[in-house]
């Protein structure tokens, strides 16, 4: 297997994040996704609460940090938060149309 993967995990894409630093993707072949040390993770849709939450640690803690920002988010981890900030809620976010 290459290096890097584990054995019953499946490489699904590729994640870009700010500044074109980019990671692999991996989902569990039984459909969960990974996570940090699995505890805090409710593995659920974002419900609205929690976006505004997450919008108002980062603006007083600034986008870093996510562990400590997760530990005030019920079952969310870091991981969890900064990929739901950086694809999802970041205000930068281009969301144009492709032309």
């Amino acid at each position: 297997m290459g290096e890097g993967h584990h054995k019953g995990q499946v490489v699904k894409g590729l994640q870009f994040g700010i500044g074109g630093d980019y990671n692999l993707a991996v989902m569990e072949e039984s459909g969960g996704s990974s996570s940090d040390d699995g505890k805090n993770c409710r593995r659920g849709h974002w419900r609205p609460a929690e976006d505004e939450k997450l919008r108002q640690l980062v603006q007083q803690c600034g986008p870093r940090n996510w562990n400590s920002i997760a530990e005030k988010i019920e079952g969310r981890s870091g991981k969890s938060c900064r990929l739901r900030w950086f694809n999802q809620l970041d205000p930068r976010i281009n969301r144009k149309p492709f032309t």
